[in-house]
């Protein structure tokens, strides 16, 4: 079971440092230059790039843009308004200033589809069971303590290793897909939670206008 520590009681802001066995996950920050630099090398990561795709990010201007579009609705965490993305950066030991290996994140796409759990770790640290590891505290924190009634993840349906990372987290696979920026993902979610409609269409850049305008802004930038 993991711990947290935080010097701010707060209950729009989620807890700055979370604790395991073998990991330190610290909550990102997006005037930190090193957690930005952290972001992109993990959705550059080869392993990232094969199994999710290239959604082009490369610059912080981008993921500044990027993160104001997975806020979680409070409707889904208990009436509080989260005021930063939920997004953690995984280091390899008891400490902060431990190496960053990867990344866990609770992201809402789309205000009427639950916020949904990713994670990803550099491919040199992969095959630990640091994902998973990882995953468990983070649905731990949110579910008992920040007060997130449901989620969900999105897995490629050929990627097994995530699969696999998914049903250790928690989540069981009630066999619906849907579409994510026009690609079939499985959906996993919570015991007892109501299947997703298999017609819902998501994008990794968010609901609507605001969706739209950081996809072409990002892809203004990459030329993609």
């Amino acid at each position: 079971m993991g711990s947290y520590s935080s010097p701010s009681d707060s209950p729009s802001l989620f807890k700055p440092v979370l604790h395991t066995s073998r990991l330190t996950l610290t909550a990102f920050d997006e005037d930190r230059p090193e957690h930005c630099d952290h972001t992109i090398a993990c959705f550059q990561d080869p392993v990232a790039l094969e199994t999710m795709g290239d959604f082009g990010l490369k610059t912080h201007e981008q993921l500044k843009a990027l993160k104001n579009n997975m806020l979680l609705s409070p409707s889904f965490c208990g009436g509080k308004v989260p005021h930063e993305v939920a997004v953690y950066n995984i280091h390899l030991g008891s400490s902060s200033s431990d190496p960053m290996v990867g990344l866990i994140s609770l992201c809402q796409r789309s205000k009427t589809v639950p916020p949904d759990m990713g994670w990803v770790v550099l491919q040199q640290y992969a095959g630990h069971g640091y994902a998973t590891e990882a995953g468990r505290e983070v649905f731990r924190y949110m579910t008992e303590e920040y007060g997130v009634t449901e989620m969900i993840a999105f897995v490629k349906p050929a990627n097994v290793g995530s699969i696999k990372v998914a049903e250790k987290i928690g989540f069981v696979e009630p066999g619906e897909t849907i579409a994510e920026d026009g690609l079939s993902r499985l959906v996993f979610r919570l015991k007892g939670m109501k299947k997703i409609d298999p017609s819902t269409r998501i994008s990794f850049f968010g609901d609507g206008a605001e969706g739209e305008r950081v996809r072409e802004m990002i892809a203004g930038d990459t030329g993609h």
